[in-house]
Parts: C-alpha cells; sequence; structure tokens
C-alpha cells in the first residue's frame, strides 16, 4: 500500500473509534402481532408440515382475554374473501359446535373467542383447522 493509503485508512480507523461505530443498529422491527400468552408459531413447533389450504386459514390460538372465553382464534384477514361470505357467516358456529363450546364471540373478523376450559390450544387449533376444512369443502 501507498503511504496515502496508510494514512486514508489511519483516518478511517480514527474515524470509527467505537464499537457501536463499526457494528450498524439493527433497526428496530415492528412487534409481530400475535395472541395473548402465545409465541407465533408455537402450535407449529411439533409439526412435520405446513399447513395448507382451507386450515391455513385458522392462524393460531392463544388464551381469550374475554370474560367467559378461554381460548381464542387467530383467523386469516383474507378468510371471508376466500371462503365466501355465506360460508364465513357460519364458521363461528362451526369451530364452536365441534370444539363443543356453549358459546363463541367474534372481536373483529379475525378474532373468534370460544369457551372450551377443557381443551388445549393445539385441540382447539386442529378441531377449528378440521372445521374450516369441512365447511370449504377441502
Amino acid at each position: 500500500m501507498a503511504p496515502d493509503d496508510d494514512a486514508l485508512l489511519d483516518a478511517l480507523a480514527g474515524a470509527l473509534d467505537t464499537e457501536e461505530n463499526w457494528s450498524p443498529a439493527a433497526p428496530d422491527a415492528p412487534p409481530v402481532r400475535s395472541l395473548p400468552g402465545r409465541h407465533p408459531g408455537e402450535a407449529l413447533a411439533s409439526r412435520t408440515r405446513p399447513v395448507t389450504g382451507a386450515r391455513a386459514l385458522i392462524v393460531d390460538c392463544g388464551t381469550s382475554r374475554l370474560d367467559g372465553a378461554t381460548h381464542v382464534l387467530w383467523i386469516a384477514e383474507d378468510a371471508p374473501t376466500v371462503l365466501g361470505s355465506r360460508v364465513f357467516a357460519e364458521l363461528g358456529q362451526a369451530i364452536a359446535d365441534r370444539v363443543g363450546s356453549s358459546d363463541y364471540t367474534w372481536e373483529g373478523s379475525d378474532l373468534l373467542h370460544l369457551e372450551a376450559p377443557d381443551r388445549t390450544w393445539e385441540e382447539v387449533l386442529r378441531v377449528a383447522r378440521d372445521a374450516v376444512a369441512s365447511l370449504s369443502g377441502a
């Protein structure tokens, strides 16, 4: 290297005198939306293959914070479009019936709260996915 190159490298090294100047900070990512009491993908941790088709419209299951409800299902945003309005209108009742829930409540169009105290998250998620697959004819 030429002497001028050494001077340039010394000047650059002097400008980056602290570790934070050497390592750019990772930008803060927006928080991932998840259900209360759950971590995204937790129910999928033991699955050997990905969920596909109509079953994938039921994203996850977590603990409901509504009085009288034990579980909340996260329904994909595009479920009404994919299933059609008639089938989507039947979804809450169909899932509640299969899960054995005496009641269900929609929060918006993407959160379905159920009362199923004797069921695990994984059971509710599996049964709900089976219900949507059955309704859609998949």
